[in-house]
């Protein structure tokens, strides 16, 4: 602005004094050529008041003695200079000048014209007897006959005419310099005043442009330009929203990122990786967010992966394949490279990496699973419709096989129905979406119950079933539940442990968990096999668990169950010490019976 305001000043001093120097000038001229016209019209006047006084005496004109007499008579009441000359141009007569030193004037022009012309002839020079600038008015005199007497002249002094212009034209000039500075003040403070809010404006928009949305201008008493600052604080108000709008789509954005499931890779035309997710870098395992600028093959060593991006980069179409990695633990992940098209044909590509690993785990256990309940299903069927073709070909008549076959056929038909009991309360289990029906169980009461249950099966073989209840305490659960699954987990013990063993239960509370202890000192699981234990139909002795009539799915069932509760379970066991099985479930605590003193062990 301070550069504009100095052109607008500059500019202003320019014009005036342009307009000044005109004026001056034409002024002078004008009053020049006005004052000249004055004096030609005075000087003329004079001459005719003259020659009327010669006109009005008859002997002034009947001798140039006489004319030059009469010119002497009336010269005293003429403030000018009056001379007269003869018809060869010889001063006979002037009022300021000596006649006889006065230069002959048949050349000048005044005296050659009025000789000419007969009429008043005027000029204007510099005498060359009084050195002044002069204006002459001239006219010839004639006797009776016409004959030339001579020419009497007026002449009067410019110089006090020049003199008038010059101080006329120094007053304008002055006036004018004292107007020029006059303009130039009040140029320079209109504009410095007008400048402050264009400055202002000045200012906001440059805050503006810094995105410092904030900026507002102020309103001043011009209303041209607070129209213009109305104008930039709408456009602020409508940065600023857009740019809010930005920011919180750009945060969304970033969430999104953060929290998705999927591995997100964005690279540009230049394969450099412009954008990650934290989930890129746990399903590739490495650090991509260190690496942000860098080229993505550089990064990511997966031959497959390298070869999926550039073929989606070559013909410019979208690519899916489904990948293996070899890291620490091997992982399936479903590739999708993506070209964004963008303009001047330069192409980002997103890159999405969906870790189906577990899903791939869980299409083969239910395909393991169908395999599994074929197999464990063909296996009593195909007993007793063994056994049963046995039968009717005639192995009826002996008694004694018949009542071991029908024996036999009475087992796996129970083993059978058992097996699809179980089968069908996993479908409920799976489809289930929360535990329903609970209440405030009494931990300990429940495992008394179970144990009284299970009490005649541990005596059959000797088993010493201990109850250690540590701290009474209850859970918010279904309880029936709750008694299938410590019936799964004592009743496996008891299977599995050899006569004269022990199965100790504990109940204690941990944190803010309730704990149930089982633990035996049966046969052990081998390390390799406890990962599995919960998978359906695995058994880690396929014989013996067969003869001891289990279908596979006990703890499949027991996981689902307690995980429904929002607990979890864990094993600890070696090979032919016994084995352990903890059971966490979150503790309930009932504001009427903190102590649980109403409650009574069976």
């Amino acid at each position: 602005m301070k550069q504009l305001r100095k052109r607008m000043v500059g500019y202003f001093v320019l014009v005036n004094t342009i307009l000044s120097i005109a004026l001056l000038v034409s002024f002078a001229f004008l009053a020049h050529r006005q004052f000249t016209n004055q004096q030609e019209e005075m000087i003329q006047g004079q001459m005719q008041v003259l020659v009327d006084s010669i006109d009005r005496n008859p002997t002034a004109k009947e001798s140039e003695r006489d004319l030059q007499d009469q010119i002497e008579a009336v010269s005293d009441y003429f403030q000018e200079r009056i001379s007269l000359m003869d018809a060869d141009g010889q001063v006979l007569f002037d009022t300021e000048v000596d006649e006889n030193q006065a230069e002959n004037h048949a050349n000048r022009e005044e005296f050659m014209e009025a000789v000419q012309s007969g009429q008043i002839e005027t000029a204007s020079r510099q005498s060359m007897s009084t050195d002044q600038s002069m204006y002459y008015a001239a006219q010839a005199i004639t006797d009776q006959e016409g004959n030339l007497l001579g020419v009497v002249r007026i002449s009067n002094t410019v110089d006090n005419l020049n003199q008038i212009v010059v101080f006329l034209s120094s007053l304008l000039a002055i006036s004018l310099l004292i107007l020029i500075l006059i303009t130039i003040f009040m140029t320079y403070y209109w504009t410095n005043k007008i400048g402050k809010p264009i400055d202002e404006i000045k200012s906001v928009t440059h805050e503006l442009a810094n995105k410092n949305y904030e900026a507002r201008y102020t309103l001043s008493s011009y209303s041209d330009i607070n129209e213009l600052g109305d104008s930039i604080n709408d456009l602020a108000e409508n940065l600023k929203a857009q740019f809010n709008a930005i920011k919180h789509n750009d945060q969304q954005l970033t969430k999104l990122l953060e929290n998705l499931v999927v591995g997100v890779i964005l690279i540009n035309e230049n394969r450099e990786i412009t954008v990650c997710n934290p989930m890129a870098n746990e399903i590739l395992g490495v650090n991509i967010y260190g690496n942000i600028g860098r080229v993505y093959s550089d990064i990511i060593h997966s031959s497959d992966i390298i070869q999926l991006v550039e073929k989606a980069i070559r013909k410019n179409r979208a690519q899916n394949k489904e990948i293996i990695l070899y890291l620490q633990n091997e992982k399936t992940l479903d590739v999708n490279v993506v070209p964004i098209r963008e303009e001047e044909e330069k192409n980002d590509y997103v890159l999405l990496f969906y870790d189906i690993t577990e899903i791939k785990r869980l299409e083969q256990v239910r395909t393991d699973f169908v395999a599994n309940a074929s197999h464990e299903l063909r296996t009593p069927i195909t007993a007793l419709k063994g056994f049963s073709e046995t039968l009717l070909d005639g192995a009826m008549e002996d008694r004694d096989l018949l009542v071991e076959f029908l024996e036999i056929m009475l087992k796996e038909s129970t083993r059978l129905d058992s097996m699809v009991q179980d089968i069908l309360q996993l479908s409920r289990l799976e489809q289930r979406p929360s535990q329903q029906g609970v209440s405030p169980v009494a931990v300990d009461q429940v495992i008394a119950d179970v144990m009284q249950v299970l009490q005649q099966k541990a005596e059959s073989k000797q088993i010493s079933l201990n109850l250690h209840v540590k701290d009474k305490v209850q859970v918010l659960v279904n309880q029936d539940e709750l008694k299938q699954v410590a019936m799964n987990l004592i009743g496996n013990a008891i299977t599995y442990t050899p006569e004269q063993g022990h199965v100790e239960t504990e109940i204690y509370q941990e944190n803010n968990e309730a704990v149930i202890k089982i633990a035996d000192d049966g046969i052990g699981i081998p390390e390799k096999d406890q990962a599995r234990i919960f998978e359906r139909f695995y058994r880690v002795d396929k014989a013996r668990s067969r003869n001891a009539g289990g279908t596979g799915l006990g703890l499949s069932i027991v996981k689902w169950l307690v995980e429904g509760m929002e607990g979890r379970i864990q094993v600890e066991s070696q090979l032919g010490q016994g084995s352990a099985f903890y059971l966490y479930l979150p503790f309930y605590q009932d504001e009427k019976d903190p102590d649980m003193s109403g409650i009574k062990l069976s």
